[in-house]
């Protein structure tokens, strides 16, 4: 568990408002999925329920719905990922969809579809193994052709 910190969860509210707002591309990754579903007003699971359902410090495979951003980004129906969390989506943020999930229904993926800019939320960490693993490297590379599309 971490320390509660009001102004922070404050300002990255704020900032994923914002974000979605001006349309920029966003990919929002474990923290920043919970961040970006409790902006638009979902609700989270703080706990689990206990080490037989965490998902802290393992490696396992996520389900991508196909036709989603993270299928084109990764080029993959199904791919290993890195967690960390302990918290979970309970309910989705308005205009969220669910694009990915783990073998027990945790959700593991969401976007925004209609949203001006890129924008994709995973709740694992693509940065753990983007270095020998394409499909997570892909989710970097969509994220910086958005950026520079945009511009």
């Amino acid at each position: 568990m971490y320390d509660v910190d009001d102004l922070q969860d404050a300002f990255d509210l704020e900032v994923a408002r914002q974000s979605i707002d001006l349309g920029l591309p966003l990919l929002a990754i474990c923290r920043g999925l919970q961040v970006v579903n409790t902006a638009l007003g979902g609700t989270l699971h703080q706990d689990m329920g206990g080490p037989d359902r965490e998902h802290r410090h393992v490696v396992h495979p996520m389900a991508i719905r196909r036709g989603s951003l993270l299928e084109q980004a990764t080029g993959a129906e199904k791919v290993e990922a890195s967690c960390y969390h302990h918290q979970r989506v309970d309910r989705t943020g308005a205009g969220l969809t669910i694009t990915a999930r783990a073998a027990d229904d945790t959700v593991e993926g969401l976007e925004l579809p209609g949203v001006l800019g890129w924008f994709a939320a995973v709740q694992w960490h693509p940065e753990d193994t983007a270095l020998e693993d394409p499909a997570q490297q892909g989710l970097f590379d969509a994220l910086v052709g958005a950026a520079r599309d945009r511009h």
